[in-house]
């Protein structure tokens, strides 16, 4: 009658039905944009892995890899405490709850920011280039289009 029985995954498929079915009422964003954080996730950490093995020669460091996933596990916990605290107060007190929308878009848009960073500095020491140099020349273009003074400037 059921297939996932037969290969003993029933339980395996009703915990991430449950899972996925709630990722909006428990961090605050449609499942596709937890699956763009996931594959940022897993594109990071394949990437960081590729550009220090391959490229530096570097040995495989497990503290890197524990750094990684704390960092996944701290995000989500953050938007998913920024999600029930703004909750709690909608319809009671507005203001408070702009305040916790405002900080959740802020967190929200750093992780994102976070994970194309260190996916566009791995691609770059893949490249053979500097760290930062594809970071930087983001940079260079915003301050442009921000009129930001350059250090050239002065």
């Amino acid at each position: 009658m059921f297939p996932s029985y037969k290969y003993g995954m029933t339980f395996l498929l009703i915990f991430l039905s449950g899972f996925t079915a709630n990722i909006e009422l428990l961090f605050g964003f449609k499942y596709f944009t937890f699956i763009a954080f996931l594959i940022g996730a897993v594109i990071e950490l394949t990437s960081g892995i590729y550009a220090s093995i391959s490229v530096r020669k570097e040995p495989f460091q497990s503290q890197k890899l524990g750094r990684f996933g704390f960092k996944f596990v701290l995000l989500m916990i953050g938007l998913f405490m920024l999600t029930q605290f703004g909750k709690e107060w909608e319809g009671k007190n507005e203001l408070i709850k702009t305040v916790f929308d405002w900080v959740y878009a802020f967190i929200f848009t750093l992780g994102a920011l976070e994970y194309m960073t260190s996916i566009l500095e791995n691609y770059a020491v893949t490249q053979g280039k500097p760290k930062d140099y594809y970071v930087s020349i983001i940079r260079k273009k915003s301050d442009n289009i921000l009129d930001v003074p350059t250090d050239e400037s002065h």
